[in-house]
């Protein structure tokens, strides 16, 4: 009897690491990762853990699934890619506009733009005037009640 076994042969049940890796790959261009050299790096990333993980005795299946879940998404990548490629001038509006108020800073520069979201002016003025007119109640209540007294005083 002969103790050698035959090769196992590939089956269609059997996970393919190549072809998920291209299937990773096109998933990243879909999101929006079309710049080749940060694609390269993160397929060569994604390769060289898989290979230390099935180093260590992981099944190459479980291996790519934990660390395409460790890389993250591809729209969570290509915001992360944009944003250390954008200039510091870029961050400093942004930051700016944050600290003045403004939710988005390309609203303060789109201005000509049809945009869904945004409000009438007649709604705008009126929240303007919600927000001011208590504060102008006040000041002109201290003017009439407060600084005669503190002239009294």
């Amino acid at each position: 009897m002969d103790s050698k076994k035959p090769p196992i042969k590939p089956t269609n049940d059997m996970f393919d690491l190549e072809q998920s890796i291209a299937a990773w790959r096109q998933q990243m261009l879909a999101a929006g990762i079309k710049t080749p050299v940060p694609l390269e790096e993160l397929e060569n990333h994604l390769r060289e853990d898989v290979e230390e993980r099935m180093r260590s005795g992981v099944t190459a299946q479980q291996a790519f699934e934990t660390t395409v879940r460790q890389i993250g998404q591809g729209e969570v990548l290509r915001t992360e890619f944009a944003r250390a490629g954008e200039p510091i001038y870029e961050r400093m509006k942004q930051l700016f506009c944050a600290f003045a108020g403004i939710p988005n800073y390309q609203l303060a520069t789109n201005m000509n733009t049809s945009n869904s979201n945004l409000e009438p002016g007649w709604a705008t003025y009126l929240k303007n005037a919600a927000l001011v007119l208590p504060g102008c109640f006040f000041w002109v209540g201290s003017l009439i009640f407060v600084v005669p007294k503190l002239k009294e005083i």
